[in-house]
């Protein structure tokens, strides 16, 4: 066999292994390992067709951030300069956080890592919470931890008035612990002249105000008189009881007789003529009656 028939054949074997060649190179490269070398592990430069600025996201240099096998993180990207973002691991404690609500609703918890909200628990921009809404009373429950029998519940609002309540609570002077007492009763709407009465269980009940119609007053009666005349001003809307007494230099030998009461006055009797330094004390009281 010649030395031209070996050279021929090497010639074809160097065309085919350079076609072989260029047809590999427009296949798709499959790889199971993608190492990044490098003082920080190097570096991926991301141009999409649709991407007319590339930008270059560093990844981490280590697993930095993960303690133990099975915990749990993600990538964080942080950007550093206009078109380069610095990957970092960041370790959860848990789960990620998941769960949907609503604008202006207060997200609480469902589980360990679930958030909600509802419509009627509520927050708007400059202070107001709300709770409940039309048609459902909003409950808050106060609870003393170990003291079951302090527990108690307080409704606000009932879920049909036409306007909102305020409670406004006065400020103390000084801080410490207070107490906002609870009644057995209502005053009754629209009625005035009731006080709040305790009934040592720390609670208190509402009564009429035994004093709501109390007057009183000093009459100076004439010298030598036997008799002096009460005016009450404003009349009462019952009539009076009245309670006299006499003080001067001989008034405590005196017998005092009250006499024709009315809404608006009375008579005091005496048994000695007054002597014009003598004085009267009276006090009038009828129990209020709206």
């Amino acid at each position: 066999m010649r030395f031209s028939t070996f050279l021929k054949g090497g010639l074809l074997l160097a065309a085919f292994f350079i076609i072989s060649s260029e047809a590999f190179a427009q296949l798709p490269v499959r790889t199971r390992t993608l190492q990044l070398l490098g003082s920080t592990s190097g570096a991926v430069t991301q141009d999409a067709p649709a991407v007319v600025t590339p930008y270059t996201v560093s990844w981490p240099a280590s697993a930095t951030g993960f303690l133990a096998d099975a915990d749990k993180g993600y990538l964080l990207g942080t950007r550093t300069a206009a078109n380069d973002i610095d990957m970092t691991w960041v370790q959860l404690s848990g789960d990620l956080v998941d769960g949907a609500g609503a604008a202006g609703q207060v997200a609480y918890w469902t589980d360990a890592n679930t958030l909600a909200g509802d419509a009627g628990f509520t927050y708007t921009a400059g202070g107001t919470v709300t709770v409940g809404e039309a048609g459902n009373n909003g409950v808050v429950v106060f609870h003393d931890a170990g003291l079951a029998a302090d527990d108690f519940t307080t409704t606000l609002g009932n879920g049909t008035q036409t306007t909102n309540n305020t409670f406004n609570f006065d400020a103390p002077t000084v801080g410490g612990t207070y107490t906002v007492p609870v009644s057995t009763n209502g005053a009754g709407a629209g009625t005035t002249n009731f006080i709040f009465v305790s009934n040592g269980n720390g609670t208190g009940t509402w009564v009429t105000n035994p004093t709501a119609g109390l007057k009183s007053g000093i009459v100076t009666p004439a010298n030598g008189a036997f008799s002096a005349a009460i005016v009450f001003g404003t009349a009462f809307a019952l009539t009076p009881s009245v309670t006299v007494t006499a003080s001067g230099p001989v008034a405590n030998g005196y017998i005092l007789q009250v006499t024709a009461i009315t809404f608006n006055g009375c008579t005091v009797l005496s048994s000695a003529p007054f002597d014009g330094t003598d004085v009267i004390n009276w006090v009038a009281n009828a129990q209020y009656n709206p």
